[in-house]
């Protein structure tokens, strides 16, 4: 793969540069369809006016009293973005849900699990071993129930069973059922009993929790054949307009589905292109620590989210492809040194398209699926040098593309004066229009991302040479080629 992706780079750095200040794509190099599309990454930019950088974790969509958008939790806040006004409409601090004056979340550090349905709000607290059900009100958070779900109250059921959730696998409602992940602690991961049991389960919420578990799912075939090591939690999505639930897993391109309607499985082999191999198992006896773990995460392909578009109908799976380990080699955001595959699924997990993203800034765990398509966190975790200021999320808009003609974009062209970048054109409407500028090397790692001002952005710290720069506004993006001298 790498030879075949590094040609297309070296071809495209000869054609690009011919005419440096010249607008040229509308995609990076590193950047590569398997369907051969183009696709534009528009920009969402969240409260410009708000410098920092943060990131929704346990994202889900909302639409409720607070209208429509995304709901999770920012800086230990419950928040709702909307999406259109690109503001953020409702926050409360965590700290603030009481009830007779008891904090019902608390600690907020061990918060693993939240989503919501409409202004239903569920929460897993994994200190505690508890799920808190609270209504979203103009006054805040009104607790509706909570469950215990400690070792110590559940004489009657599954003790040998631990908690269930993490940020890539949500407790959800659905009718009146909670549904839930809850792995064997009985067996370490590393043994293959521990995948002999089943991992997803769920309670009706107006039974005692002690008596009203009931199994789903289990894990296929070849997780009992070997062993994975770190890979052994799944993600589950829940497909409202197919009543299923879809299961996808790290190390297997197998993915299940489960009707609720007839309580009954099926399989899918979705195996993405860019596999080129079975994910290898751990060898027998080999101890995972430190250095293990990071071997574990770095060098092996895996699967590491699930997103079901409820607005396009679509899924989008996530694999991250492993990296050789060298001298030089460090395990800060390991996972997100790794290339990106964004695979887009149409709801019979058939493969619409594959995208690589050989040089990522995303963070796959803190993106979510809105009206115009994926939206991707930019969390920019894979480069220290380069720190974000604004957060911003790149959009995905994968179902309502066109093919793309240079006149077809705004008129704006950039330029390097005096150290900085600035840009210039008939279209220009700075600082009305927020633009986010992202710079890269010819072979597309970013170098910097920065919202343009009217002064400009200043480049004067980046080493002289060629560079790309992706101009996105709301609703398009380009490509031109700037030189620092």
């Amino acid at each position: 793969m790498k030879t075949s992706f590094n040609f297309f780079i070296i071809a495209f750095v000869i054609g690009a540069f011919a005419n440096v200040n010249a607008q040229t794509e509308y995609q990076l190099p590193s950047i590569k369809s398997v369907k051969g599309k183009t696709y534009q990454l528009p920009a969402l930019l969240i409260d410009a006016e708000r410098e920092g950088t943060f990131w929704f974790e346990h994202p889900s969509n909302y639409s409720g009293i607070y209208g429509n958008g995304v709901i999770g939790i920012i800086n230990k806040k419950i928040a709702i973005i909307d999406l259109y006004s690109k503001k953020i409409t409702f926050e409360y601090p965590l700290s603030d849900f009481v009830n007779n004056d008891i904090a019902v979340i608390d600690p907020v550090e061990s918060l693993m699990g939240f989503s919501c349905i409409n202004d239903t709000l569920i929460f897993y607290n994994n200190e505690a071993e508890n799920i808190t059900l609270a209504k979203l009100t103009r006054d805040g958070l009104t607790l509706i129930n909570k469950y215990n779900l400690s070792k110590e109250n559940s004489e009657k059921w599954h003790r040998d069973w631990s908690v269930f959730s993490t940020s890539v696998y949500e407790p959800i409602i659905i009718n009146n059922d909670i549904n839930l992940l809850r792995i064997s602690y009985k067996f370490s991961y590393l043994e293959s009993s521990f995948y002999e049991f089943p991992h997803n389960w769920q309670f009706n919420i107006s039974k005692n929790p002690t008596t009203g578990f009931s199994n789903i799912s289990n894990y296929p075939l070849r997780y009992k054949q070997g062993n994975f090591g770190m890979m052994f939690i799944p993600q589950r999505v829940f497909n409202e307009n197919k009543n299923q639930l879809i299961f996808g897993y790290p190390a297997d391109p197998e993915m299940q589905t489960f009707s609720l309607a007839t309580q009954t499985y099926s399989s899918v082999n979705v195996k993405s292109y860019f596999q080129t191999k079975d994910i290898p198992f751990i060898a027998k006896g080999e101890k995972l620590g430190s250095e293990g773990k990071f071997k574990d995460l770095y060098t092996r392909d895996q699967y590491t989210n699930l997103i079901y578009d409820k607005f396009n109908r679509c899924y989008y799976r996530f694999l991250r492809l492993g990296l050789e380990v060298t001298s030089d080699s460090t395990c800060t955001w390991c996972m997100y040194k790794k290339p990106l595959v964004v695979m887009i699924l149409d709801e019979n997990l058939s493969i619409i398209d594959e995208i690589l993203f050989e040089n990522t800034m995303y963070s796959e765990l803190n993106s979510f699926a809105g009206p115009e398509g994926l939206y991707l966190a930019c969390t920019g975790w894979n480069n220290n040098k380069s720190k974000l200021k604004y957060s911003t999320y790149d959009i995905l808009n994968w179902h309502d593309q066109k093919t793309l003609k240079s006149e077809q974009s705004p008129n704006v062209k950039c330029y390097v004066k005096d150290g900085f970048l600035k840009l210039t054109g008939s279209d220009l409407n700075l600082p009305e229009t927020k633009l986010i500028i992202t710079i890269c090397n010819t072979a597309g790692v970013w170098v910097l991302r920065e919202i343009i001002t009217e002064n400009g952005i200043d480049v004067s710290s980046l080493s002289k040479g060629l560079y790309l720069v992706r101009i996105s506004g709301s609703n398009w993006s380009s490509v031109q080629k700037i030189e620092i001298n």
